[in-house]
């Protein structure tokens, strides 16, 4: 979460400083604070750019454009400054407030909802009503989908409510046993229309990642997560170097779920594409098992080449 505000408030205040006011000539004071703040936010400097975003939110009128960027600055630094207070994250609750209160035309509005309500997921101080800060925090993610369904932050509110009932599930399975997985479909079921509604966002496929991860480890669904897994892995998600323990759940699920055709591509890929990742041999003795051509590694040609390279050196 910190990478992803961290990134927002430093292409958001330094995209919208200077104001239109002062678009023509020189920026002013405040807005040269204001981009010196995002710079240090940049270098994660919290404690540093605080003080700097207050001084021009209290020199700027209340909800203007500039007084909206240095509100939400001010907040996003007393939410992360490390380590974390209450006396903090209580004015960094309250502050987001007054951006949406204030300033909901403002760019900053969406993020500030969304802040919004991961401080309320993260919040376990009223032990009288448990559960209660899942609701506040999906509260704020709806609201984010529903008033600013365009902004990027709409994008991660979708997860964030996703995985909101997960958390809820899986805490109620702490205390019953049984929890409420019908809470989770109907969770991911919105989570899945809203991806097939924003197909090239650029989180989708991390979007694809989560659910196909929740269908398996909270709902079992082992073929809707092989499904989700093949949209993720379809869309570039992987990270470079990990690709074939993905690659080798993918496979297993395939077989458990009688897809050949799937299991033999994605052993196969384990062999061409990764064959360092420590699973190329048994995805050769699989595709053997399938009855299935087995691929030729990479690392036998370089092998190869190394054994004729020294060979030639003799």
């Amino acid at each position: 979460m910190r990478s992803v505000v961290v990134v927002a408030v430093v292409t958001m205040l330094i995209a919208l400083a200077p104001s239109s006011s002062h678009a023509a000539g020189a920026p002013s004071d405040g807005e040269a604070r204001l981009v010196e703040a995002a710079r240090l936010v940049e270098t994660l400097g919290f404690k540093r750019a605080r003080p700097i975003f207050a001084e021009v939110r209290a020199g700027s009128p209340a909800g203007s454009a500039r007084w909206a960027q240095a509100t939400f600055g001010q907040a996003v630094c007393a939410q992360h400054i490390m380590p974390l207070e209450t006396s903090l994250i209580d004015e960094a609750a309250r502050l987001f407030q007054e951006v949406i209160d204030q300033a909901a035309q403002s760019p900053c509005a969406a993020s500030a909802c969304l802040n919004l309500g991961r401080i309320a997921e993260l919040d376990r101080r009223d032990s009288r009503q448990p559960g209660a800060h899942f609701v506040q925090a999906r509260a704020h993610y709806q609201q984010v989908l529903r008033q600013w369904p365009t902004d990027v932050a709409a994008s991660e509110a979708a997860l964030r409510l996703a995985a909101v009932a997960v958390q809820e599930h899986c805490t109620a399975m702490a205390e019953t046993a049984t929890g409420n997985p019908d809470t989770v479909r109907a969770a991911l079921t919105v989570l899945a229309e809203w991806i097939a509604a924003h197909p090239d966002d650029p989180q989708v496929a991390a979007h694809w990642h989560f659910l196909a991860d929740c269908r398996l480890q909270v709902l079992g669904d082992e073929a809707g997560a092989l499904q989700a897994y093949i949209a993720a892995d379809a869309r570039g998600l992987l990270t470079r170097g990990l690709e074939g323990q993905a690659w080798w759940r993918m496979a297993i699920l395939a077989e458990s779920t009688g897809q050949r055709d799937a299991a033999v591509r994605y052993y196969a890929r384990i062999i061409t594409d990764a064959p360092a990742s420590g699973g190329a041999f048994e995805a050769q003795a699989a595709l053997r098992r399938l009855g299935a051509p087995v691929p030729r590694s990479p690392l036998e040609d370089s092998f190869e080449r190394a054994v004729r390279a020294s060979e030639a050196r003799k």
